[in-house]
């Protein structure tokens, strides 16, 4: 499988203005050997990774932390796509 991580803001972005506070993603597939963990700024470029291992009816676990409080009141958004993809490797379509 071919998987993509991407955050559309690069982190927490505050609604009311145009400060975004990081964030780490880490995620790991129950039963694999898959763990990675990222920064939201690292992400706001596409992470493109493979794993060997067939996923269908896997558990992925996806944890957040703050790397610093957010200091404003109101609303904090960010879009993080994860796609996954069978590869040719695999025998599905790159």
């Amino acid at each position: 499988m071919k998987v993509s991580i991407h955050s559309q803001n690069g982190g927490l972005r505050h609604q009311q203005s145009n400060v975004i506070n990081n964030y780490r993603m880490s995620l790991s597939i129950v039963n694999t050997a898959l763990k990675k963990s990222y920064l939201a700024e690292q992400l706001h470029n596409k992470q493109v990774f493979s794993v060997s291992d067939i996923l269908f009816e896997r558990v992925m676990d996806v944890q957040f932390q703050l790397t610093e409080p957010l200091i404003y009141a109101g609303e904090y958004k960010d879009i993080l796509r994860i796609e996954m993809t069978p590869t040719i490797a695999s025998g599905g379509v790159w």
